[in-house]
């Protein structure tokens, strides 16, 4: 978990923004956070603002719903963003407290989305992998799967 100011942010899984910031297109992107409770949050939010790299940009506003979870003084939300093909995400996390008022964080996260980007060290090409401070590692021969 990593706490700044009254977020914290859910490292335990790595299929989950921001440990994780590169996803295939039309994957589900899941953020979980979670806000104190002296804050006294009733709503957490997403600010997000999508942007495919082709000039389509659009804002929004995605309304995280309560995980259920209480840990280590902090309520939990969990939003899922929406498709996108290509291009990438910017997002701040948010709340609603009890008497009306929004907060949002002056952090910005960022994820991407790319189907030809590798995930592991299996999808590098095999040509970066020839040299290792200017000696021969592995024999050209060799084919990666």
């Amino acid at each position: 978990m990593h706490c700044f100011d009254e977020y914290s942010e859910v490292h335990l899984d790595p299929n989950r923004a921001p440990h994780r910031w590169l996803f295939r297109a039309h994957e589900p992107i899941l953020i979980q956070f979670g806000v104190l409770l002296t804050k006294q949050p009733t709503r957490g939010q997403v600010w997000v603002e999508a942007n495919d790299g082709c000039g389509y940009r659009d804002q929004q506003l995605i309304c995280a719903e309560p995980a259920g979870v209480v840990c280590n003084t902090y309520q939990f939300f969990t939003a899922t963003l929406p498709p996108l093909t290509q291009g990438g995400y910017h997002y701040r996390l948010g709340y609603c407290d009890r008497t009306g008022s929004t907060h949002t964080s002056h952090q910005t996260r960022t994820v991407l989305i790319s189907d030809d980007a590798p995930r592991t060290i299996d999808e590098v090409e095999h040509a970066f992998w020839g040299w290792w401070m200017g000696n021969r590692c592995m024999d050209r021969a060799r084919q990666w799967p």
